[in-house]
């Protein structure tokens, strides 16, 4: 029974990474919270650590010699340079340790303003922004220090969404509550434009295929995106909201993609091509097929979000 180590599990994407893990059979599963008040384990299988991704010495007591370890943990909001801390601190007890695989989620915009319009994991990368940079540096950190000392396996997932979740609250609140002219204007702006969005429990369910699947993924990024269906689109999407929320639809009158690539540059938007899609084969060739639809997803999200209290007394 090989131990699984996770990261960041009080997180939207760990909240599900964990029930994931936690549910294999004869699963053994330990988080690290900086605080004894951290999640509630979720079966008898977890275990809380306390420790801290910026304190190192609190790491040793969290790592197992041929432990799995799954990092989610991302410190957004803090000072520059403490996620580079946190990795190498990761890393360098994961070195002690002697753990048999690290598998560390990114993300699929790392590749910033790429002209790519089907993007792989071969694409080059250009960082756009400082997240897709602090991102970008992560992976490397992890696949430097910990190159020929145990596998490392690199998760890119696309625009994450799903119960609980930020991903899709915009669009849904939007749809929800802008007037019929609003909502038409916005349609014929954004049309067909690809929203890249990917379900949590897809990615959930990746991040424990890579955990636990016997192939070797040493030093190798996937994608993980919903991509391929296409109603993973901004008409779509709204579309299916408005029929499923009993409004009624708006016209469909689509802007010119070349006239929208320019309003999204305009915006500040790192990808300004609304036609891009991000694959991932990589992924289903390595024998990935535990997905739930995508628009089962979205219904999922669309009868959770109409009923949040906020929702209800709209």
């Amino acid at each position: 029974m090989v131990t699984a180590c996770l990261t960041g599990a009080s997180g939207f994407i760990g909240s599900h990474v964990l029930k994931t893990l936690a549910s294999q059979p004869g699963a053994c599963v330990r988080i690290l919270s900086r605080g004894a008040r951290g999640p509630a384990p979720a079966s008898p299988a977890v275990r809380v650590v306390v420790g801290d991704l910026l304190d190192a010495t609190s790491l040793r007591a969290f790592v197992d010699r041929g432990a799995v370890v799954v990092n989610v943990a991302y410190l957004a909001g803090r000072e520059p340079g403490d996620n580079r801390t946190a990795l190498e601190n990761l890393a360098r007890a994961c070195a002690a340790a002697g753990v048999s695989r690290v598998v560390h989620v990114s993300t699929a915009v790392v590749v910033g303003r790429t002209p790519d319009r089907v993007v792989t994991e071969a694409t080059a990368c250009s960082p756009a922004n400082a997240y897709e940079a602090s991102k970008l540096e992560g992976e490397e950190i992890l696949l430097g220090l910990l190159r020929g000392v145990c596998a490392v396996t690199i998760v890119r997932p696309t625009e994450v969404f799903g119960e609980g979740g930020r991903g899709l609250l915009k669009l849904a609140r939007s749809v929800r509550h802008d007037s019929p002219l609003t909502g038409a204007v916005k349609l014929a702006l954004s049309g067909r434009r690809r929203l890249n969005l990917v379900y949590v429990w897809n990615v959930a369910a990746a991040i424990g295929f890579l955990a636990a699947v016997d192939a070797p993924v040493d030093g190798r990024r996937y994608i993980v995106s919903d991509d391929d269906a296409p109603e993973n689109n901004y008409h779509d999407v709204v579309q299916f909201l408005r029929r499923l929320w009993r409004r009624p639809p708006v016209p469909a009158v689509a802007c010119p993609p070349a006239l929208l690539s320019v309003l999204l540059r305009a915006r500040g938007r790192s990808n300004v091509d609304p036609r891009r899609t991000y694959s991932a084969a990589r992924l289903a060739a390595l024998g990935f097929r535990e997905r739930i639809p995508f628009t089962t997803g979205l219904e999922r999200f669309a009868r959770w979000y109409a009923a949040q209290p906020s929702e209800a007394a709209a």
